[in-house]
Protein backbone atom coordinates (compact mmCIF):
# COMPACT_ATOMS: atom_id res chain seq x y z
CA UNK A 1 0.00 0.00 0.00
CA UNK A 2 1.55 3.52 -0.89
CA UNK A 3 2.29 5.66 1.77
CA UNK A 4 4.28 8.57 0.87
CA UNK A 5 6.08 8.94 4.05
CA UNK A 6 7.69 5.74 3.76
CA UNK A 7 8.41 5.54 0.02
CA UNK A 8 11.09 4.55 -2.56
CA UNK A 9 11.31 6.82 -6.16
CA UNK A 10 13.70 5.51 -9.08
CA UNK A 11 14.79 9.01 -10.22
CA UNK A 12 15.71 9.16 -14.05
CA UNK A 13 18.75 9.30 -15.08
CA UNK A 14 20.19 7.72 -11.47
CA UNK A 15 21.20 3.85 -11.62
CA UNK A 16 23.05 3.74 -8.15
CA UNK A 17 20.49 5.02 -5.77
CA UNK A 18 16.81 5.65 -5.10
CA UNK A 19 15.08 8.35 -2.77
CA UNK A 20 13.43 7.38 0.71
CA UNK A 21 11.49 9.84 1.76
CA UNK A 22 11.24 8.00 5.35
CA UNK A 23 15.30 9.17 5.63
CA UNK A 24 14.64 12.23 3.21
CA UNK A 25 17.54 11.18 1.24
CA UNK A 26 19.04 9.11 -1.60
CA UNK A 27 20.21 5.56 -0.44
CA UNK A 28 22.16 3.34 -2.34
CA UNK A 29 20.02 0.73 -4.22
CA UNK A 30 21.91 -1.94 -2.12
CA UNK A 31 20.23 -0.99 1.35
CA UNK A 32 19.34 -3.65 3.21
CA UNK A 33 16.08 -1.80 4.32
CA UNK A 34 15.20 -1.18 0.78
CA UNK A 35 15.65 -4.25 0.05
CA UNK A 36 13.57 -5.81 2.66
CA UNK A 37 10.80 -2.78 1.84
CA UNK A 38 11.07 -4.68 -2.00
CA UNK A 39 10.82 -8.61 -0.42
CA UNK A 40 7.71 -7.40 1.49
CA UNK A 41 5.79 -6.33 -1.61
CA UNK A 42 7.52 -2.80 -2.73
CA UNK A 43 7.71 -1.43 -5.75
CA UNK A 44 10.07 1.63 -6.29
CA UNK A 45 7.77 4.68 -8.50
CA UNK A 46 9.77 5.62 -11.43
CA UNK A 47 9.82 9.69 -11.29
CA UNK A 48 11.94 12.17 -12.74
CA UNK A 49 14.03 14.56 -10.22
CA UNK A 50 11.96 17.77 -10.93
CA UNK A 51 8.44 15.55 -10.30
CA UNK A 52 9.95 14.15 -7.38
CA UNK A 53 10.73 17.32 -5.61
CA UNK A 54 6.87 18.15 -6.68
CA UNK A 55 6.02 15.13 -4.30
CA UNK A 56 8.29 15.25 -1.40
CA UNK A 57 8.90 18.77 -0.95
CA UNK A 58 4.87 19.72 0.02
CA UNK A 59 5.39 16.73 3.06
CA UNK A 60 8.55 18.09 3.86
CA UNK A 61 7.00 21.95 4.50
CA UNK A 62 4.33 20.20 6.07
CA UNK A 63 6.51 18.79 9.02
CA UNK A 64 8.33 22.19 9.10
CA UNK A 65 4.92 23.88 9.84
CA UNK A 66 3.69 21.59 12.25
CA UNK A 67 6.89 22.08 14.09
CA UNK A 68 5.82 25.57 13.87
CA UNK A 69 2.74 25.37 15.32
CA UNK A 70 3.49 22.58 17.77
CA UNK A 71 6.68 23.79 19.03
CA UNK A 72 7.67 27.07 18.22
CA UNK A 73 5.07 29.58 18.71
CA UNK A 74 4.15 28.03 21.98
CA UNK A 75 7.87 28.42 23.17
CA UNK A 76 8.44 31.44 21.88
CA UNK A 77 5.51 32.86 24.40
CA UNK A 78 6.69 31.25 27.28
CA UNK A 79 10.22 32.24 26.66
CA UNK A 80 8.84 35.87 25.92
CA UNK A 81 7.25 35.15 29.87
CA UNK A 82 9.90 33.23 31.11
CA UNK A 83 12.65 31.60 29.93
CA UNK A 84 13.89 30.23 32.86
CA UNK A 85 10.95 27.03 33.45
CA UNK A 86 12.51 24.28 32.96
CA UNK A 87 11.05 20.98 31.34
CA UNK A 88 12.48 17.98 30.56
CA UNK A 89 15.89 19.51 31.64
CA UNK A 90 15.79 22.50 28.95
CA UNK A 91 14.28 25.69 28.94
CA UNK A 92 12.05 27.14 26.89
CA UNK A 93 14.84 28.96 24.75
CA UNK A 94 16.92 25.80 25.10
CA UNK A 95 13.73 23.44 23.22
CA UNK A 96 13.18 26.03 21.30
CA UNK A 97 16.96 26.65 19.60
CA UNK A 98 16.13 22.53 19.31
CA UNK A 99 13.06 23.25 17.40
CA UNK A 100 14.50 25.86 15.03
CA UNK A 101 17.62 23.30 14.34
CA UNK A 102 15.21 20.90 13.74
CA UNK A 103 13.51 22.99 10.76
CA UNK A 104 16.69 23.90 9.33
CA UNK A 105 18.24 20.67 9.28
CA UNK A 106 14.58 19.97 7.40
CA UNK A 107 14.88 22.59 5.22
CA UNK A 108 17.70 20.98 3.48
CA UNK A 109 16.25 17.85 2.73
CA UNK A 110 14.04 20.19 0.20
CA UNK A 111 14.88 19.02 -3.12
CA UNK A 112 15.70 21.42 -5.95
Amino acid sequence: MYNIADWYWRVTGNTTQVYSSARKRYIPITDTTYHNWIANGGCPTNISASDLATVINPMIEDEIQAIEATTLRPLRDIAAGNGNVVTNGKTPLQRLADAESQIATLRTHLLS
